[in-house]
């Protein structure tokens, strides 16, 4: 009885050992990942909210596939000329809903779509970088409120039409 005690006791012991042996691999894995995601955000996006997002998806342990996402999404925007603030803070909205890290990258994803449409509607109107920003801003946020995009698009038009007539007016 007592050889059968020893026995189970050295093979839960040799199981609890081996199990933790994978421990330190599997940190230094994520700590690789982590420098490597590190490094692609800060080579990547020039903003200054890069350090307290980093820290935020670190805390709340945020897979590197999905940290990847959240630098690809802000690239993107950043490419297009969007604004990157409303994407970011989509991320810690969704930490604070406490909304799985697939929703959240998908929800900034939608944000992002949403200023990029936004903002080719206000370059349609305008010509001047800074007042597109102005407007690309207040039209996303038009979105946000529930605009529809056919209800944009009849905006755009009546304001084309009417800026045609004052123009005719003037002339």
């Amino acid at each position: 009885m007592k050889m059968n005690d020893i026995a189970i006791s050295w093979i839960i012991l040799a199981s609890a050992s081996i199990a933790c042996a994978d421990e330190p691999l599997k940190e230094s894995t994520q700590f690789r990942s982590e420098e490597q995601v590190r490094e692609m955000f800060q080579t990547g996006i020039e903003k200054g909210d890069t350090p307290a997002l980093l820290r935020v998806m670190h805390q709340e342990r945020f897979s590197y596939e999905n940290m990847v996402q959240v630098l690809n999404i802000l690239q993107k925007a950043e490419k297009q000329g969007l604004p990157t603030e409303p994407i970011i803070d989509k991320v810690f909205e969704g930490i604070a809903k406490n909304v799985g890290q697939a929703n959240i990258v998908r929800a900034m994803t939608r944000v992002q779509s949403r200023y990029a449409h936004a903002f080719r509607q206000a370059s349609e109107l305008i010509d001047d970088p800074d007042q597109i920003a102005d407007l690309g801003s207040i039209i996303a946020g038009a979105y946000t409120a529930g605009l529809t995009e056919e209800e944009c698009e009849r905006i755009q038009k009546e304001l084309r039409t009417r800026t045609r007539t004052m123009s005719r007016d003037e002339a």
